[in-house]
């Protein structure tokens, strides 16, 4: 769930969509610079295979550990099922990570497409 919210999160900053770098970089565990890189990217099927392999090689595995597929369902149910029911408070929730539009993002240095 994580990851899908990261992904999300980084196509709304790659096609820009005003973004906070330092809580996106956050959210993937890269740095910053790792994270402007995969950004700058003309195709965002690069900048999401940068960030990915960013992403393996820092420290997303000690944050999010590997969970059996149907405790992972379980989990994206109860979501769901709060969001639908609209008892979750989004900033809490785990998967409350849906872009802000009050920050500016980086794509300055990516030429255009």
């Amino acid at each position: 769930m994580a990851l899908a919210c990261a992904e999300a999160a980084l196509r709304v900053a790659w096609s820009g969509e005003p973004y906070g770098l330092t809580k996106l970089a956050q959210q993937w565990q890269i740095s910053p610079d790792d994270l402007a890189a995969a950004l700058r990217c003309p195709h965002f099927g690069k900048a999401l295979e940068q960030a990915h392999a960013a992403r393996l090689a820092g420290g997303w595995s000690q944050r999010f550990r590997p969970v059996p597929v149907q405790q992972a369902l379980q989990q994206i149910r109860l979501e769901l099922a709060l969001l639908r029911a609209g008892g979750a408070d989004r900033q809490t929730r785990p998967s409350a990570v849906l872009p802000s539009r009050s920050v500016q993002a980086v794509r300055s240095s990516r030429s255009n497409r």
